[in-house]
């Protein structure tokens, strides 16, 4: 995949931006995996690099796609084989702030520096079992919506403070802005919480959930698919 000078030069703009912000208001846990990653500061990484970096680490690799929003039905089997699309679109210079739409710095930047961590590539991997053995319409959007609000939008309290768990807001300058600067209701992460609310897909939230601790989160998101698997089951016998 080529990406033209233009397209570099975003990245090197949403990178040097958004490094200055997540140095006060990143994660210990993004922190941990970019110093694995390394990203180029300059230069959108290509699959090969990446995949030189995460196959070892975790066994994960990306692949290339050229869908620029992937449906869960889209999203989740590749999940299941420790595979993270990434797509082919950037973002112009006027949507800096925000866009709706994933691109290759919200799947890359946001996304992979996490995909390092052996702990929460153990977290991830709950996901796609759960949704691909799911027929209830009801119960996937659940599990989205617990997907959506955890490793996609979820603010992680280190030291009394919210810092960026969530891809959305680690690649977004205008939504972790928002959060940092208190104009996002910050809700403790609970199930009857999450699946209360609606995801925000074409604007920034306007509440956001809150936990103490990658295990904390994973065992609450478990403790519920663990369930769900297990009524499943029993209808089937």
């Amino acid at each position: 995949m080529h990406f033209s000078v233009s397209q570099h030069q975003v990245w090197q703009t949403l990178f040097d931006r958004q490094i200055r912000l997540l140095d006060k208001h990143g994660s210990s846990l993004f922190w941990d995996g970019f110093e694995r990653i390394r990203f180029s500061p300059t230069r959108v990484p290509s699959i090969k690099s990446l995949n030189q970096k995460l196959q070892p680490a975790t066994g994960w690799q990306t692949t290339r796609t050229s869908i620029r929003y992937s449906t869960a039905d889209q999203w989740y089997p590749q999940f299941a084989r420790r595979r993270f699309p990434v797509t082919t679109y950037i973002r112009t210079m006027d949507e800096l702030d925000f866009t709706p739409e994933p691109d290759v710095f919200h799947d890359t930047f946001g996304h992979l520096a996490f995909f390092m961590l052996p702990e929460f590539t153990a977290f991830a991997e709950l996901f796609a079992p759960a949704y691909l053995q799911a027929k209830d319409p009801e119960i996937k959007a659940n599990i989205q919506r617990l997907a959506w609000f955890s490793y996609e939008f979820g603010v992680l309290i280190e030291q009394g403070k919210p810092k960026a768990f969530g891809a959305g807001l680690v690649s977004s300058f205008g939504e972790l802005t928002k959060v940092v600067t208190g104009h996002t209701q910050l809700v403790p992460f609970s199930i009857e919480n999450v699946l209360a609310k609606n995801k925000a897909v074409y604007s920034m939230h306007d509440t956001l959930f809150f936990f103490e601790s990658l295990a904390e989160v994973k065992t609450t998101i478990n403790s519920y698919l663990t369930s769900v698997s297990s009524a499943i089951e029993s209808k089937e016998r």
